[in-house]
């Protein structure tokens, strides 16, 4: 079960893969500055089945004790930094059976760097977002171009995420859905 939670940990940081928004009048230039994290939620479900048997999981998290920015900068470059938790709650249901789990989950150590571009309200980065410590393991995005929706209202901005993954390894298939939300304000 603690695989299932790290995997949805990795799922709340897909706003630098896809997201949605509606502002498509953005230059880098908009962005340019520190931002820090005031809200973050995700809601979503897994289920995973093997010998014939599935366990389903509603989940969701809220970020809490934030303490997370991103920096923008004017020469195209970023620098993530900071720490936070998530207050997850899952319910998972097996066999008829339901139980109700509820953690907080430290996200420790924040860190990445690269390189950014804004075209309308796409947000292009290039580089390892993020690389943090969750429950002691090391876990860090990939160190490539991804693309990411975003909105600009005055000072916060927001990045809608909606991710499906699927696995099957040696016969445990493992599916999971996930929406984000992520609101960042300019300090």
């Amino acid at each position: 079960m603690k695989w299932n939670y790290l995997c949805l940990l990795m799922l709340a940081f897909t706003f630098v893969i896809s997201g949605c928004g509606d502002d498509d009048d953005n230059s880098s230039a908009d962005l340019v500055g520190t931002w820090e994290m005031v809200d973050l939620n995700y809601t979503g479900e897994s289920s995973t089945t093997n010998a014939g048997l599935t366990a389903e999981t509603d989940f969701t998290g809220t970020g809490i004790n934030m303490d997370f920015t991103i920096v923008f900068n004017e020469d195209g470059t970023y620098i993530t930094d900071g720490d936070y938790e998530i207050e997850l709650t899952s319910i998972t249901t097996f066999q008829g059976t339901s139980s109700t789990d509820v953690q907080v989950i430290p996200i420790n150590d924040i860190m990445g760097n690269g390189e950014y571009s804004v075209s309308g309200n796409i947000l292009t980065t290039m580089g390892g977002f993020i690389s943090f410590d969750a429950t002691g393991m090391t876990m860090t995005s990939p160190n490539e171009e991804a693309m990411s929706e975003f909105s600009l209202v005055g000072d916060l901005l927001t990045f809608s995420a909606e991710t499906a993954t699927s696995t099957n390894q040696s016969g445990v298939i493992a599916t999971s859905s996930t929406s984000s939300v992520f609101v960042l304000e300019r300090q």
